[in-house]
């Protein structure tokens, strides 16, 4: 009897001092800089990418929890985006050259394998995947990874791809400094010079569709009048490179940023400049969907949200930390 007791003590004493041993929490924050990020368009969730020797993925709520790690990635993320209607993620691997595609909730869907794909971007309609390759290709998959189309845009690299938000238009800039603009059956329309044939890393489509904004290694910003191959403004030169354009919804601001300066540009819709953010230098910038914030990939660990006056109102980090059960 005694025997017994004994032991039913000691596994008691045991199992006490196991649940109150401290427990490492799961990384909560990125292990190199962060290298692409995306928010939802209600605003509810953040998803930022890392870049060297990371190959993470984590879906925050806005308030800044941690609420996926997207896992299995086996290279270096240079592209995120999540779908304008919200139900989707879709990630790119730099070295390997694939695309994921991912449910709002972190479930891995499909991996597409194809050649050489170097970004992407969501479809208007949500029923397609556009992806740019290192060849000069945009190829065009279902969400099944059923290739149905491919576009001939040159035969550089691609730096990224974007499709107007009526559905109606895809751009792509290139490592030779050209942007091409084609309609949503892949038919080219324009061509556009502008950049001394330097490699244009930033494109973006303004709200409306009419017009796009354009960041290269010349590190001027441009902003197009794109159908009659007229560039509106020219904004620069920064101080270094332009890696990240962008048009707030309202379409009364732009920003641009880059991965050599620690200054964030914000401008209003005509380019002329309004301020100058000191932040860390920039892979990526997003503007929030109510155009009152701009989200930042840093070369840091933690994805940034300022204010439109420059103010950091929050980091997407949370380090892992010891907790004690009682």
């Amino acid at each position: 009897m005694r025997k017994w007791l004994f032991l039913l003590i000691f596994c008691g004493s045991a199992l006490l001092l196991e649940a109150q041993k401290p427990q490492l929490m799961p990384p909560m924050s990125h292990a190199t800089y962060v290298r692409a990020l995306a928010v939802s368009p209600d605003g509810a969730y953040v998803l930022s990418a890392a870049g060297y020797l990371d190959n993470t993925v984590l879906l925050w709520s806005a308030s800044g929890k941690l609420l996926k790690i997207l896992e299995g990635h086996e290279s270096d993320v240079s592209d995120a985006e999540i779908s304008e209607d919200g139900k989707h993620i879709l990630t790119v691997e730099s070295v390997n050259f694939s695309l994921r595609l991912w449910d709002i909730q972190g479930k891995e869907l499909k991996h597409i394998k194809d050649v050489g794909i170097t970004n992407a971007c969501f479809s208007a309609d949500h029923q397609f995947l556009y992806a740019g390759t290192f060849f000069g290709d945009i190829r065009i998959h279902d969400f099944k990874g059923t290739l149905h189309h491919i576009i001939k845009a040159g035969n550089q690299k691609i730096n990224q791809v974007i499709c107007s938000k009526d559905g109606q238009y895809i751009a792509s800039c290139d490592a030779a400094g050209i942007i091409r603009v084609f309609d949503k059956a892949g038919k080219l329309l324009k061509n556009l010079d502008g950049h001394n044939q330097q490699s244009i890393e930033g494109l973006a489509f303004s709200p409306d569709g009419q017009q796009l904004l354009s960041g290269a290694h010349d590190k001027m910003v441009l902003l197009w009048d794109w159908q009659n191959e007229k560039i509106l403004k020219k904004m620069g030169p920064q101080q270094s490179q332009v890696r990240s354009v962008a048009f707030s919804p309202d379409g009364k601001y732009l920003a641009s940023a880059g991965p050599d300066e620690g200054q964030l540009y914000l401008w209003d819709s005509q380019g002329n400049l309004l301020k100058k953010f000191q932040t860390d230098r920039i892979n990526e910038l997003v503007f929030m969907p109510d155009s009152q914030g701009l989200l930042v990939a840093p070369t840091n660990k933690a994805a940034l949200l300022y204010d439109l006056q420059g103010q950091m109102v929050r980091s997407y980090s949370n380090d892992a930390s010891s907790v004690t059960s009682v």
